[in-house]
């Protein structure tokens, strides 16, 4: 790995989730349809963050 993007990833925080196909296969599904699975979480948990702090 060159060393810039080395630099990039020490950069980075990795958050593993694990999904279990019997109780969550609708998320699985869901993901597995989308393109960009980051992309995806990232919008829904920026948007439950903003529900949250409209209800405070």
């Amino acid at each position: 790995m060159n060393p810039s993007k080395e630099k990039y990833e020490k950069s980075l925080v990795k958050i593993l989730i694990r999904l279990n196909p019997n109780v969550d296969a609708d998320i699985i599904d869901f993901l597995n349809a989308s393109d960009n699975k980051q992309g995806l979480i990232k919008e829904a948990l920026r948007e439950h963050i903003k529900r949250a702090k409209e209800v405070k």
